[in-house]
């Protein structure tokens, strides 16, 4: 398991946390317009779920086991996060078919 994008990060010049730190937000930043723009396509049926930014704890080892996985409390955020989501967009659909 892991780590997934440290070796790569290293490899690449960024040695020190804060050096890599502004990188991977920019990295998510284009990742979190792609989908954007992939919701708003009108034949897809894609919800995005915004996720970034829900573990804000300062000390991000307390919330995140590596770079991509959040431990169990995380995962638990995340999850009710989707949960919501799902839930407007069922009753959204059979809102709409009860109408027509």
């Amino acid at each position: 398991m892991g780590p997934w994008l440290l070796p790569a990060l290293k490899f690449a010049g960024y040695k020190t946390l804060s050096q890599r730190t502004p990188v991977v937000h920019k990295a998510l930043l284009l990742f979190r317009d792609m989908l954007i723009k992939l919701q708003g396509c009108a034949k897809n049926n894609f919800i995005l779920i915004e996720t970034q930014g829900s573990l804000q704890n300062p000390d991000y080892t307390l919330d995140w086991a590596n770079e991509l996985h959040p431990f169990h409390e995380g995962f638990e955020v995340f999850a009710g996060k989707f949960e919501d989501a799902l839930r407007q967009k069922f009753l959204a659909e059979s809102r709409q078919l009860r109408i027509e």
